[in-house]
């Protein structure tokens, strides 16, 4: 069985049965079910006249909570699966099918957004990824004017070159020593 909500709020009658369900122990089968909460997509920018898109996945926390442990490890996975560097997110051309046409989408990665009360209205903080930010700063986050992974102010233009991936702050660090790819 995965643990039940902790905030009060009820599932979906699937989160009910995937709690009840023996067979989807997260213990015995090492299983960690975790929903995304937001998928911000921005389908309509055209910089140089070029059709571009964003998006990212945001993990939204109310009432001061903190990623787990295990939900942590596998948000960092999806972000480094993707491969997703500093201020040059993994960018690629995919077939759009409301656009009908190839276009080119930057993938900005994982983020956690926490909040003090319930809400960005009711908080007098608000966190992404560790970094305590402003209304204002959040809706320019959101609406990809600023990068959601350092911060600055960007432009819509296509920059090419080497992605030298970074760690977000929520992320652990991988070790030098680590392997892999």
């Amino acid at each position: 069985m995965t643990r039940p909500m902790r905030n009060g709020q009820s599932r979906s009658p699937f989160g009910m049965w995937l709690n009840q369900c023996p067979e989807l122990d997260s213990k015995k089968n090492g299983l960690n079910v975790a929903d995304i909460d937001w998928c911000f997509h921005q389908f309509a920018t055209r910089p140089s006249g070029r059709e571009v898109q964003n998006i990212m996945f945001v993990e939204e926390k109310q009432f001061g909570a903190q990623v787990t442990s295990h939900q942590r490890d596998t948000l960092a996975t999806i972000h480094r699966w993707f491969g997703v560097s500093s201020d040059s997110p993994l960018t690629k051309k995919v077939w759009s099918d409301f656009a009908k046409s190839f276009v080119t989408v930057r993938f900005w990665g994982v983020h956690v957004l926490c909040f003090e009360e319930s809400g960005p209205l009711d908080s007098a903080w608000i966190q992404w990824d560790r970094t305590r930010i402003g209304l204002p700063r959040l809706i320019e986050i959101l609406s990809f004017k600023r990068s959601p992974i350092t911060l600055r102010k960007r432009d819509e233009r296509l920059h090419h070159g080497g992605q030298k991936q970074i760690p977000l702050p929520f992320l652990a660090r991988v070790p030098a020593n680590a392997g892999g790819q």
